[in-house]
């Protein structure tokens, strides 16, 4: 894929590093001389396009190419940069796959949908990322997963004896934003929450979704 990234701090140029480790073209924009400079401290270096202007410029855009481009990730140290740049790569440029990176969680609430573009928000993954790692009994995740503007991450509780026997709608969660999503039983088969409401037995995981962002 075609790739431009707008940003180049530690997050622009961890991110076009990996991209490119993965054989992807990566063009960049970034208007800091100085962080520009971590390009040249790549190893491998760094073989793609390079466009040092302010990035809302639709000239300097073109000039880096994301005419061609297959996807765009607004990653700059500035919440209205990214949602700016984005627009614009969606609806100047038609570019399908966007990402904005957002850092303040109350900017992620305004755009977090119905923009065209999917935004990510690094706060809150960061503090979802640090609960699980303080109250690891409380909140094991298993896998997240991007759906939308959101990123979804799923935990388990396994059964216990408040629980076996119950259908799988009478068990709730006591954190919020959590919703009961499936059984896991001890053979490995996932059972959804759906009108069957399944009966948790001893052995089984049972699993929980919420949104992280």
């Amino acid at each position: 894929m075609n790739i431009l990234v707008v940003g180049c701090g530690d997050v622009g140029s961890s991110l076009i590093q990996r991209l490119e480790s993965l054989g992807h073209d990566v063009s960049v924009v970034e208007e800091r001389e100085d962080a520009l400079k971590k390009l040249e401290e790549m190893s491998p270096p760094f073989h793609g396009m390079v466009m040092r202007g302010v990035p809302i410029d639709a000239d300097v855009l073109r000039s880096a190419g994301i005419e061609d481009c297959d996807a765009v990730a607004a990653v700059a140290h500035d919440d209205n940069v990214n949602i700016m740049v984005a627009q614009m790569a969606r609806l100047e440029f038609g570019i399908k796959i966007v990402f904005a990176r957002i850092i303040d969680p109350a900017t992620k609430k305004v755009y977090g949908s119905n923009f065209g573009f999917r935004t990510i928000c690094d706060t809150n993954l960061a503090t979802e990322a640090l609960i699980i790692g303080m109250l690891p009994d409380e909140c094991l995740i298993e896998k997240s997963m991007a759906l939308g503007t959101s990123t979804v991450f799923y935990s388990y509780s396994m059964a216990d004896e408040t629980s076996i026997g119950k259908h799988l709608s009478q068990i709730e969660d006591t954190r919020p934003n959590r919703m009961t999503f499936a059984l896991q039983r001890k053979s490995g088969n996932l059972v959804l929450a759906t009108k069957a409401d399944p009966t948790v037995e001893d052995g089984d995981k049972i699993i929980f979704a919420a949104l992280a962002d």
